[in-house]
């Protein structure tokens, strides 16, 4: 794989603390580009710390994306987004499940457009949310398997 040229242009990683996030800080450092995380840093992922193995050449902001001041903050000067933050739980809060998993893809839209930043591209990632729930062993009915979600069922928003 062909290495490319350091770029002055920023890349701003939500969710960079975690494992994913992790490891695509550390593979944009390692081709050259300035990194800046945002991250919130919650359980029960990170109990409010940064990890030990967080890259020390990455910009680090604590914020929540589902505020827009934090987003405001973290845009300021990046060219591209990479929006992997995301609240999964096993048993989630819907309005914050919501708010973090759609509705900050929503602010994010609504600040680059409204400020008119120069940002070149946004990448969203999905969440473990596509792939179906996994094994479930349910005492009245026995054990299940749920399957992975087909494109088909996501584009008429069949969710479940």
């Amino acid at each position: 794989m062909k290495k490319r040229r350091p770029t002055n242009n920023l890349v701003l990683v939500t969710g960079g603390a975690g494992f994913i996030g992790t490891n695509v800080v550390n593979n944009l450092t390692r081709h050259g580009y300035r990194v800046r995380v945002m991250d919130l840093l919650i359980p029960p992922t990170h109990n409010g710390k940064l990890p030990v193995w967080f890259n020390k050449k990455a910009d680090f902001i604590k914020g929540d994306v589902r505020k827009r001041a934090d987003w405001e903050r973290a845009l300021r000067g990046a060219s591209y987004v990479i929006h992997l933050a995301v609240y999964a739980d096993v048993h989630p809060e819907y309005s914050v499940f919501i708010d973090t998993n759609v509705k900050s893809v929503t602010l994010l839209y609504e600040i680059i457009e409204e400020k008119r930043l120069p940002i070149k591209k946004v990448l969203i990632a999905s969440s473990q949310s596509v792939y179906g729930e996994g094994h479930y062993r349910c005492p009245r009915h026995g054990e299940f398997l749920a399957k992975p979600r087909g494109a088909n069922d996501l584009n008429k928003g069949r969710w479940a």
